[in-house]
């Protein structure tokens, strides 16, 4: 029994691309602390949010229950990215002013 499960190819891509909009997020977050740090932060912003993004599915991939889990697992991590992306975007329509319901 194996107990390593392959997220597919689209969760992966979700799980990344999620870490660098929240990585880039509190990038810009500690810039308005640091402001002569900024210029440094916002170049290597993607590369850094890739790298932490890569280096989270691989921890999930290696500590999430596989074997009859597997299906269970990627369901879990899949919703994770829903209800997260969700919570961003609605975060960031408040901040733009939009009239939420």
């Amino acid at each position: 029994m194996s107990w390593l499960i392959e997220l597919p190819a689209e969760t992966v891509a979700a799980v990344i691309s999620l870490v660098i909009a929240v990585f880039g997020v509190l990038l810009r977050l500690l810039a308005s602390y640091v402001p002569w740090l900024a210029s440094f932060i916002e170049r290597y912003r993607e590369e850094w949010g890739t790298a932490i993004g890569i280096l989270l599915v691989n921890i999930m991939q290696t500590y999430l229950p596989g074997g009859e889990w597997a299906g269970t697992s990627v369901l879990l991590v899949q919703l994770a990215v829903a209800v997260a992306t969700v919570l961003l975007a609605k975060a960031a329509l408040a901040k733009a002013g939009a009239a939420l319901q």
